[in-house]
């Protein structure tokens, strides 16, 4: 029988710190987006009472707004009525490729999580596909940029502390 050396066996390195914390931060917004989105599909779509309701409360709002000189803010929030209602238009197909892009992005962090590279680039996918998820139900010219460039933003960094991390996994 043939013995091994003890330095031959492969070291398990711990977690690095920042990726445990990306990754319970990750875990967070995640289980959040899954509550929201089987809270919504349990829900169901806006009715059309409850958008016109909606719409007479944001015509006088803005107008509040817009007398008041905020009327770059008051553009906005008619920009997210009208991408509410385009999203509310194909609710179950909105809320069903919301669902799948949830659990892929689970599943991206959860394989960093063990250590597996693979996951990274799932992040990746579930990151750009979220910002263009929007797109598949929404006109361009209905989503407000800063609400595109919010998500652009906070996931670059994320992806970007993720690959700080690149070394650990395997």
């Amino acid at each position: 029988m043939e013995m091994i050396p003890e330095n031959s066996y492969n070291e398990i390195k711990p977690r690095p710190r920042l990726l445990t914390v990306l990754c319970i931060l990750s875990f967070i917004s995640l289980g959040l987006s899954f509550v929201s989105v089987v809270g919504s599909l349990l829900y169901g779509p806006t009715s059309s009472t409850e958008i016109v309701q909606q719409r007479a409360d944001l015509a006088v709002s803005t107008e509040k707004m817009r007398s008041t000189g905020m009327g770059e803010v008051a553009d906005a929030f008619e920009q997210v009525q009208l991408m509410n209602e385009a999203l509310n238009r194909h609710f179950y197909e909105a809320s069903t490729v919301s669902l799948f892009l949830v659990v892929l992005g689970f599943y991206g962090v959860l394989s960093m999580w063990k250590g597996r590279k693979i996951g990274f680039h799932i992040y990746i996918i579930y990151n750009l596909a979220t910002i263009a998820n929007l797109y598949l139900f929404v006109s361009p010219t209905d989503i407000p940029s800063y609400a595109v460039i919010w998500g652009v933003l906070i996931s670059a960094i994320f992806i970007m502390l993720y690959a700080r991390n690149l070394k650990w996994l395997t």
